[in-house]
């Protein structure tokens, strides 16, 4: 007695289209997210008689209370803002650079709106442009 032999089906599933889809949706996404560059430790640099002064196109607030705001790496108060503000925008004009295409602001969460607003209004009156708030952001330090 002769038995029918039954042959075996594999079945190999096309894992090309599944690469496809992963580099998308890796593309958008590295596309899609916004990068805030927030304060961090000041490292003590040594000097050099030779350097040059570079300004960057883009201005660091961070809010920690009306009477201690740093402007990049620069601390001051809110009634000295305006004046600071003015003084850097003079300066980078000054020295030829490109002027100042944004400013991130930097609030905790626990401020209030009002100080954000005087904030703002500091940063409008000095005809500064393209200002994005970062709300709810905790500093190094606070609890």
């Amino acid at each position: 007695m002769q038995f029918k032999r039954r042959l075996k089906t594999s079945v190999n599933p096309d894992l090309v289209p599944l690469i496809d889809i992963i580099f998308q949706l890796l593309i958008f996404f590295m596309v899609s997210t916004t990068f805030l560059q927030l304060p961090g430790i000041i490292i003590a640099e040594p000097e050099s008689e030779t350097a040059e002064s570079v300004f960057l196109d883009r201005l660091n607030i961070t809010v920690v209370s009306e009477s201690e705001i740093f402007l990049n790496e620069k601390i001051t108060t809110l009634s000295n803002l305006k004046r600071d503000l003015l003084a850097f925008k003079e300066k980078a004009e000054g020295s030829g650079a490109e002027p100042i295409k944004s400013i991130i602001i930097t609030i905790p969460e626990d401020q209030t709106v009002g100080l954000e607003t005087k904030v703002v209004d500091a940063i409008t009156q000095t005809n500064f442009k393209n200002a994005v708030i970062a709300r709810k952001v905790r500093l190094l330090g606070r609890e």
